[in-house]
C-alpha cells in the first residue's frame, strides 16, 4: 500500500510520461544525442521529476549518457552513480513499488512499449 507521498509522486511520474515532454529512448536512463537531443527511459523520467542530479558522462561518439546520483534514502545518501537503473532502495522508498517492478518497467521500455502503455502499467501496479 502506497503512502500519500508515494501516491502523489507516482501520479506526477505517470503524468510526465503522458505529457509528451519527454522523448523515449532505450538502454539507459537518459542519453543526449548532439543531433536529436535528450531521450529517456521511463525510469529516467522518474529521476528527472525527482530532481536527482545528472551528469553527462560516457561519451559515445555523438551520444552522451547521463549518470544520476547521489540517491537519498532512509539510510542516508548513497553516493552511487547510475545510468541503467535508479538506486533500488531509493526507487522503493520514492514509489512504493518493488525492484522487480522497476526491472519490469525498464524491460517494457526497452522492448518498445510507449510511455502511455508504461504509464498504464504503473497505474496497474500501484492498484495491486
Amino acid at each position: 500500500m502506497l503512502n500519500v507521498k508515494q501516491q502523489e509522486f507516482v501520479a506526477l511520474w505517470v503524468k510526465a510520461l503522458r505529457s509528451g515532454k519527454y522523448r523515449q529512448g532505450i538502454g539507459v536512463l537518459k542519453m543526449v544525442d548532439t543531433v536529436n537531443g535528450a531521450r529517456y527511459c521511463c525510469l529516467g523520467v522518474l529521476c528527472e521529476i525527482a530532481g536527482i542530479s545528472g551528469v553527462l558522462t560516457k561519451r559515445r561518439t555523438r551520444i552522451d549518457v547521463v549518470e544520476f546520483g547521489p540517491w537519498p534514502s532512509k539510510e542516508g545518501v548513497s553516493q552511487d552513480k547510475a545510468y541503467f537503473l535508479p538506486h533500488p532502495s531509493w526507487f522503493r522508498e520514492a514509489t512504493g513499488l518493488f525492484v522487480v517492478d522497476m526491472i519490469s518497467l525498464s524491460n517494457l521500455n526497452d522492448r518498445g512499449r510507449s510511455f502511455g502503455e508504461i504509464a498504464d502499467k504503473i497505474e496497474e501496479l500501484v492498484k495491486a
